[in-house]
């Protein structure tokens, strides 16, 4: 009898220690798979940004001209003088480091142009009004280099007839144009920047006959800018 007893309480503890047993291994095979499925914390960076925001500039620039008048009965092109009185700009930037940014400006300028034999055209200022964009990229936190393209709109001044004194106004053209340049930015607020800008400005005189107008100019310019 007493072996009997011995026997079923032996039986009764193996039980209990194979049940706790089996509870450690399934903890244990748990906390396993929760530490083989957690993923590591992805560290993602981005560009340092050294700037972004609104900017206005005041340009002045040293420019050569070219203007050609062509109809149906031929064409003449001649050089031009033109001094470029100061410019003014308003216009958006994002300057990042050591990568791609953009900068857009809209850009309103007057010349003083001589126009030679072209005679008929006694005013000599010319408005011309330009929208830029160009891809920036900033090798440090001052100097950057940019380059782009630009859509003109010229209005020349009105043509004269010599002999009845009848005014012909010119009719503007969208031309394009392209820039390319460096800029140093001095200060958080201030920057200044060293342009070279091709120009085409297109249009036409209607003076009984269809006169085109096809000009150009390019040079460097020098800008001022302020950023906030």
């Amino acid at each position: 009898m007493k072996k009997l007893i011995l026997t079923a309480a032996l039986i009764a503890t193996t039980s209990v220690f194979a049940q706790e047993s089996k509870s450690v291994k399934k903890v244990s095979t748990t906390d396993t798979a929760t530490t083989s499925t957690a993923e590591a914390p992805v560290v993602t960076t981005s560009p340092t940004i050294i700037h972004q925001g609104f900017r206005v500039a005041v340009k002045k620039g040293n420019y050569d001209g070219t203007m050609k008048f062509s109809s149906i009965i031929g064409s003449v092109k001649r050089d031009i003088d033109m001094k470029d009185k100061l410019g003014i700009s308003v216009g958006y930037e994002l300057l990042r480091l050591q990568n791609i940014g953009i900068i857009s400006n809209f850009t309103f300028r007057q010349f003083d142009a001589s126009f030679g034999e072209f005679d008929f055209i006694p005013n000599k200022k010319i408005n011309a009004y330009t929208l830029d964009g160009s891809a920036t990229y900033a090798i440090n936190s001052m100097f950057y280099g940019m380059g782009g393209m630009s859509l003109n709109y010229t209005k020349l001044p009105n043509a004269v007839d010599e002999d009845t004194g009848k005014s012909y106004e010119h009719k503007p053209e969208i031309g394009y144009g392209v820039q390319l340049g460096a800029g140093w930015k001095a200060h958080a607020n201030l920057s200044v920047e060293l342009m070279y800008n091709y120009l085409m400005y297109n249009g036409k005189y209607d003076v009984g006959t269809e006169l085109k107008t096809e000009a150009t100019a390019r040079g460097f310019e020098l800008g001022i800018v302020g950023t906030f």
